[in-house]
């Protein structure tokens, strides 16, 4: 598969779990890449590759989606 034909807004497996590429992560948490680089690097998130390309468990990102928008809706 090349990676023209990948389809961002669906999750990619890597070692069997579901990941979004950065992009969808990116647009699900409203988050800039350097945010997500951060976080990784902070262990906020896990970022993995997927073929050549950063990704996170989908699980992580939705965990993280909530705590965000509990965070905005609280002012925080």
């Amino acid at each position: 598969m090349q990676q023209a034909e990948i389809d961002g807004r669906q999750p990619v497996f890597v070692g069997g779990e579901a990941h979004w590429l950065r992009a969808e992560a990116m647009r699900r948490l409203g988050r800039d890449r350097t945010t997500l680089w951060r976080w990784a690097k902070a262990g906020k998130i896990t970022q993995r590759s997927y073929l050549g390309r950063a990704c996170y468990p989908v699980g992580e990102v939705l965990d993280l989606e909530v705590s965000e928008k509990k965070e905005q809706a609280h002012g925080h």
